[in-house]
């Protein structure tokens, strides 16, 4: 016989306690529609209280959530081990395929993958930045970057560095000798030129035997005599593009200033200049007046490095434009002398005198001197032009200049014809 216990205790009003023989359940609700929460699992109870009509409904069973908590934990065990065999392939993809770029406004490297996507998670970071792959990348992109920046600069600087390396645009020249106008008669005596056998007898004798007076006369028909005081003069020109021509000493100004005219209409300076010439016979002197250019008139900011690899505009301080002009119009000066004495062996020396615009003690703008120098050819070497700055090459030359230490350029009386 099968002993059944059961006892019900009112918690509060609606919640009940059941004590029985197989456990302990709850009942919450009322007569008609109450759950009865037990070990077996949920209970649903309705019924219309008075005609003996009733249901009951497992809701909920235990068993079944169990069952299925520990299927989804192998699922899940499943799905990890494949999510990780996965996330083990992309990897491998990512540190095949990764690829280093900079952030727009160049402050930050960042790690693409594949897809270009900006890779973020620390262990995929972690695991690229430990590559040999990234180091090379990386190294790769700051030398781009560096390039890219220095051609920048360069580009920004461009009009600067024209500008005072006029002087870089100078050539060097060869000394010409002075011009022989006689054969003195002490240059033969050591020489004896037998003329009907054309051999050179070393006797000391610089006079022919009378008895061979036919054989002189024959000899006579042999040479020709060279006249070394021609009436034309033959030069050659290597900064115009004149290969030679010949020039009749009375037309022998006009052809100087038309072959530097010429040259001057068909160059282009990074600067503005006008300029006057001449070519004076007398003194085998070419004078140059260079309408300079303003101090103004350069660039006055200027692009540089910073600490950190990028680049930045500034302006440019009082020191560094006063030196930028000294070089310009200095180097000015040099480049159209060097072209000058390049047309012909003839002239002698190039005198070049610069002036610039400035005002006057009661205001009015007329033009002052503040320069003039006399180039010449035998200054013009190699070693002068590559280890003297242009002031320090113009310096070289016989002038008239006052420089201060500020560099700043004093008004001067130029050399005029009557000087040299």
């Amino acid at each position: 016989m099968n002993i059944r216990f059961q006892k019900k205790i009112t918690i509060a009003k609606g919640v009940k306690l059941n004590v029985s023989k197989s456990g302990v359940s709850a009942t919450v609700g009322k007569k008609g529609l109450s759950v009865n929460l037990g070990a077996k699992g949920v209970y649903l109870n309705a019924g219309l209280p008075g005609t003996g009509l009733s249901a009951r409904q497992k809701i909920l069973d235990p068993k079944k959530i169990l069952s299925k908590t520990k299927s989804n934990t192998k699922s899940n065990k499943k799905l990890g081990v494949l999510g990780t065999l996965a996330a083990q392939k992309n990897l491998k993809k990512l540190l095949a395929e990764f690829t280093l770029a900079y952030t727009e406004d160049f402050k930050k490297i960042v790690i693409l993958d594949h897809d270009g996507d900006i890779v973020e998670g620390r262990s995929d970071v972690a695991a690229v930045k430990g590559t040999n792959r990234y180091d090379e990348l990386l190294e790769e992109l700051q030398r781009e970057r560096m390039e890219m920046l220095q051609a920048e600069l360069d580009e920004f600087n461009a009009e600067s560095d024209a500008i005072i390396h006029i002087y870089s645009y100078c050539c060097p020249l060869d000394p010409v000798e002075e011009e022989v106008e006689t054969i003195s008669d002490d240059s033969f005596e050591d020489i004896n030129l037998d003329l009907e056998t054309g051999e050179v007898e070393d006797d000391g004798s610089s006079h022919l035997d009378p008895s061979e007076e036919e054989d002189e006369a024959q000899g006579d028909d042999s040479f020709e005599v060279i006249n070394l005081e021609p009436e034309t003069r033959e030069f050659e020109g290597d900064g115009f593009g004149i290969d030679s021509y010949e020039v009749e000493p009375s037309e022998l100004a006009a052809q100087i200033e038309d072959a530097f005219g010429e040259w001057v209409s068909g160059i282009e300076l990074p600067v503005e200049f006008d300029l006057q010439y001449s070519f004076i016979d007398k003194s085998s002197s070419f004078y140059i007046d260079l309408d300079l250019p303003e101090i103004e008139d350069l660039p006055q900011t200027k692009m540089e490095f910073t600490k950190a690899g990028n680049t930045r505009t500034s302006s440019k301080s009082q020191k560094q434009l006063k030196d930028d002009y000294a070089a310009c119009v200095f180097g000015m000066a040099a480049f159209m002398a060097n072209n000058a004495l390049s047309i012909t062996p003839q002239i002698k020396r190039a005198v070049v005198s610069g002036y610039t615009q400035r005002r006057n003690k009661v205001g009015e703008i007329e033009d002052e001197y503040v320069y003039s120098i006399q180039f010449d050819r035998n200054g013009y070497t190699q070693e002068a032009l590559e280890n003297k700055s242009a002031v320090e090459f113009c310096m070289s030359f016989k002038n008239r200049a006052k420089m201060t230490a500020n560099m700043d350029l004093r008004v001067i009386a130029p050399y005029g014809s009557e000087d040299l």
